[in-house]
């Protein structure tokens, strides 16, 4: 946690030392997007009990981003970044419809992040980032019969975009491609302020 700690104070520092360097000409931007195939945090214990008489339910929301970016001197960016992911399992029995087990996951990470605009041109550009930070956790399972149980969790979270493009004026669409938490796709609207 310590070294979690150390790293956000260096993002923290090295954003506000950036900062007063190309105020003039800098752009700020709000991202909203919905990711796809979050490959990072959503490893549910769902194992212990299942048969060929249960049945396994599974409802996704997210990975749901929101992400704030700096960008100066028109090649280097700075942000911070917020994505939250919600997964529930519910199993269920065959031959009674009768709910036996419920396990939900809730997991949200904070990222600052750095990236390169490699492409500029008018409207769009091409860009490539990387996010690294920490991702709160919380797991309950509710079974029948049973107490509902509790766990929480930090952990290190991360996204590497290697292909982002934006296109647009002040309003921008964007599609970014990579790995981590935020998902493989990543899509949505930009605002630039």
């Amino acid at each position: 946690m310590a070294s979690l700690r150390i790293l956000v104070l260096f993002w923290c520092c090295l954003f506000l030392h950036l900062l007063p360097v190309e105020a003039q000409t800098s752009q700020h931007s709000l991202k909203v997007g919905y990711g796809f195939v979050s490959i990072q945090g959503l490893d549910l214990d769902v194992s212990g009990g299942q048969s060929s008489s249960v049945q396994e339910t599974k409802k996704l929301m997210g990975p749901l981003n929101m992400s704030y970016t700096f960008t100066f001197k028109k090649f280097v960016q700075l942000g911070l970044g917020w994505t939250m992911v919600k997964e529930t399992t519910r199993f269920t029995s065959t031959q009674t419809p009768s709910y036996l087990r419920e396990d939900r996951l809730h997991s949200q990470a904070i990222m600052p992040h750095v990236g390169f605009v490699w492409k500029w041109s008018g409207k769009w550009y091409a860009y490539s980032n990387y996010m690294v930070g920490i991702n709160f956790r919380k797991e309950s399972r509710s079974e029948k019969g049973f107490l509902k149980s509790t766990k929480r969790e930090t952990s290190e979270a991360y996204q590497l975009n290697l292909v982002g493009v934006t296109y647009g004026k002040k309003l921008k669409g964007f599609a970014e491609f990579g790995v981590g938490i935020a998902g493989v796709v990543n899509g949505g609207l930009s605002l630039e302020l």
